[in-house]
């Protein structure tokens, strides 16, 4: 142990300092040392010095770390700030491309962008809407496909309906849908008067092809003047050749001499006609009878496109002037109340006898009207009506009626 002694000493007019060396439990003198205070002042600045010197050594160590510390995290500041407006940048210029291939018709772009931020969830939404796009234009497609083969059915239809003195012929059609399978046709002479009316199997497009090739066919067969029952067969025949096998049509084929009031018709698998006895638009009676109706049942053969033979029995009724045949698609019939309760024969005989009456464009507006109310405007199928009046024989120029062609 080393004790300073507390009273100093003066040797050689300089001041000194004694010091005594003891050993460890501070008992027994080991030695006695004196040094002089210059020397002591000396050493003390001297150990001063170095520990100075160590000090900034330790203090530049960690300035320069430190240093380090803040250009690193400085540099990875700057770095971010370059990159993420880059980054931002480039995924919004994604997006800007996308919006004009989208505004050319172009509905397959990948919007493939993965930055965890808003402009994800921006990319996520958009890929969403080119969906819907998509979607929408594909609708709006099949819209204008549905418009065309709507406008192609109409112009295939008689919209201008012929005339001839002892007939009045009215047809009324309502479509489920803007394209369907009813389908009819009307042809005139002075001295007859030659109805179509048909329902091709199916909804929709497939209706109306089926429906368009039936009547392109039979309206080229009869143009060559066959008699009905060859129009029916060689339509059935180019049916069978040129459509798909699950493809039919029915179709009522119906002629009325004017001359005689009588009316032959062939029923390929249609409903039956309904004929009103005795109603004439100014109401009352015609030779005292009171107006009544009946389904016309007759021979009824098969649909056309399905049979090689689909037979070709025809139904023959005389009409008696005042009289109305109404012929009219499975519509009519199979119409469906909310509750599920189906239209029927039983409602559309009622109905059309309560409004015999009415005049012949009324009946089939009413008869229509009947139906959508009983429907509460929901149709699940299209309602087709050809009402056909017999008025009577007409007188010739040369005094005699007019007599049926061939």
């Amino acid at each position: 142990l080393v004790e300073e002694e507390v009273i100093p000493r003066a040797s050689a007019g300089n001041r000194s300092q004694a010091f005594r060396v003891l050993d460890q439990e501070g008992s027994r003198l080991i030695q006695d040392i004196e040094i002089q205070s210059e020397l002591l002042r000396t050493l003390q600045e001297q150990r001063l010095q170095e520990t100075e010197r160590e000090l900034s050594s330790r203090s530049r160590q960690a300035l320069i770390i430190l240093i380090i510390v803040l250009v690193g995290v400085g540099g990875a500041a700057i770095t971010l700030a370059f990159a993420l407006p880059r980054r931002l940048s480039r995924n919004l210029s994604r997006l800007v491309e996308v919006t004009r291939a989208i505004g050319r018709g172009d509905f397959e772009q990948d919007v493939d962008i993965h930055s965890g931020d808003e402009v994800e969830e921006l990319a996520t939404r958009f890929t969403e809407m080119q969906s819907g796009l998509q979607r929408l234009q594909q609708l709006a497609l099949q819209d204008r496909e549905l418009e065309i083969a709507a406008s192609i059915q109409r112009n295939l239809l008689i919209r201008h309906i012929p005339v001839t003195p002892g007939l009045k012929i009215v047809p009324i059609q309502r479509q489920a849908n803007l394209v369907g399978g009813d389908w009819y046709d009307i042809d005139v002479t002075p001295r007859s008067g030659t109805v179509v009316i048909g329902d091709a199997s199916g909804k929709g497009i497939a209706a109306a092809l089926m429906a368009t090739v039936a009547l392109s066919f039979l309206r080229a067969e009869k143009g060559l003047g066959s008699p009905p029952k060859t129009v029916i067969a060689r339509t059935n025949e180019a049916l069978l050749d040129a459509t798909d096998p699950d493809s039919f049509t029915t179709l009522v084929y119906a002629v009325i001499d004017v001359s005689s009031g009588e009316a032959r018709w062939l029923n390929m698998g249609h409903p039956a006609p309904f004929l009103l006895k005795g109603g004439t638009p100014e109401g009352g009676s015609v030779d005292g009878r009171e107006p009544r109706g009946y389904y016309v049942e007759g021979p009824r053969n098969r649909v056309l496109g399905w049979f090689e033979d689909p037979g070709l029995n025809v139904t023959v009724n005389q009409l008696a002037p005042g009289d109305r045949l109404i012929f009219y698609t499975d519509g009519f019939l199979e119409a469906k109340s909310p509750e599920g309760e189906v239209f029927g024969e039983h409602r559309f005989a009622e109905a059309a006898v309560r409004l015999t009456r009415v005049g012949i464009e009324e009946l089939g507006e009413q008869l229509i009207g009947e139906v959508e109310r009983f429907a509460a405007g929901k149709l699940d199928d299209d309602l087709t009506m050809l009402i056909v009046e017999y008025e009577g024989a007409v007188q010739q120029e040369d005094g005699s009626a007019a007599a049926q062609d061939g």
